[in-house]
């Protein structure tokens, strides 16, 4: 593995990492907040680092620059919203380049903890990468430019994100966001702080995460399974379940991993352990050109499921993670949402339950 920039020159004082920013009290710009756009002074980026940072993604990935190039010890440095670019003229080539590594200045680096136990997981320095966040990672070179993960992946619910913390740069996903739409955290806001009057986009802004409230071991399986926020908030630490499975309880499901297959996230069957209504199954009666999808469950009987929640299932690990049907659409209240009249337009009476277990044709 290729040693990182800083690594291979001599790592910078982290404790000294705000004090050259005195040079930089001429220094001011805004960012555009994602709901609150606002303007101000920025800077062009220096000649000697403007190929550099368009090869690493520009403005687009790293914002602009919000000071004007410095000097530190024997580098030459500018910041940008999401990152420090720095310059060895001592070097030549590619090895001229890099990015500060502001994550620990920061105070963002957190214990690892026990060995991720997924197999197929990406740990780097003991930390799993998590799995949307892989691409975004690659596209940076790794530990050349991103640097190692200095800590686990988080749910920030109180900036609605899932973030990860690495020792260049930062990123993370709004909850809003499509599933793999990484950006990166404000670390150059965060580091500049008043020397750079610059505001960053409040989704992402910096804040150290509270290591309390955070205890979620399955969260890098779960980027496996389509992201992480599917299943809600976690309500609960985890704990050890009476058949010695680890387990936690999140506000739309209860995973557990086997005492006996360490790093293999499952879900807990609560429609059956609530007992919920469940029917026999039936033959295929309607197909896709009625908005539907036909899981055999049994000797070729099975059930129908609507297109929206066939493509919800299959993003999200598939049947083997959600487990099979055990009864067919439910019509919850006494009004059928226009999605399903939509989505089920010839389904015939008995297809589509009411709750009240009064039968009927959607629409």
């Amino acid at each position: 593995m290729r040693e990182n920039y800083f690594a291979r020159t001599g790592r910078l004082c982290l404790v000294l990492l705000l004090v050259p920013l005195l040079l930089l009290s001429g220094c001011k710009g805004t960012q555009d907040s994602e709901s609150a756009p606002s303007a101000g002074k920025t800077y062009e980026i220096t000649p000697s680092l403007r190929e550099f940072y368009n090869t690493l993604g520009g403005e687009t990935l790293f914002g602009p620059a919000i000071s004007e190039k410095f000097t530190f010890q024997e580098f030459e440095c500018q910041y940008t919203a999401g990152a420090l670019f720095c310059l060895n003229p001592a070097l030549s080539g590619e090895n001229r380049f890099g990015l500060y590594p502001l994550g620990d200045g920061l105070n963002l680096r957190e214990d690892p903890g026990t060995a991720p136990s997924d197999q197929d997981a990406r740990v780097v320095n003991g930390y799993a990468v998590y799995e949307e966040f892989i691409p975004m990672y690659d596209q940076l070179s790794g530990v050349r430019y991103a640097g190692s993960p200095i800590s686990s992946v988080h749910l920030n619910y109180s900036q609605d994100r899932v973030e990860q913390f690495f020792e260049n740069v930062g990123l993370y996903r709004s909850f809003s966001d499509p599933v793999g739409t990484v950006r990166l955290l404000s670390y150059g806001v965060a580091a500049c702080k008043e020397r750079c009057s610059y505001t960053a986009a409040l989704a992402a802004l910096v804040l150290s995460p509270d290591a309390g409230t955070d205890n979620q071991p399955f969260l890098p399986q779960l980027g496996k399974l389509g992201g992480a926020t599917a299943f809600g908030e976690a309500l609960t630490q985890p704990y050890i379940a009476s058949d010695g499975a680890q387990e936690q309880v999140y506000t739309n499901a209860v995973l557990y991993s086997p005492a006996d297959k360490p790093g293999t996230v499952l879900l807990r069957p609560l429609a059956i352990e609530l007992e919920l209504p469940r029917a026999d199954p039936g033959p295929q009666v309607y197909g896709n050109q009625n908005g539907v999808v036909f899981y055999p469950v049994k000797s070729g009987l099975g059930y129908h499921v609507p297109l929206l929640f066939d493509e919800f299932i299959a993003a999200h690990g598939g049947t083997q993670f959600s487990g099979d049907p055990i009864d067919e659409t439910t019509q919850v209240g006494g009004r059928v949402p226009p999605v399903f009249r939509e989505l089920l337009p010839g389904l015939p009476p008995g297809h589509c339950r009411r709750s009240t277990g009064e039968h009927g044709a959607p629409g």
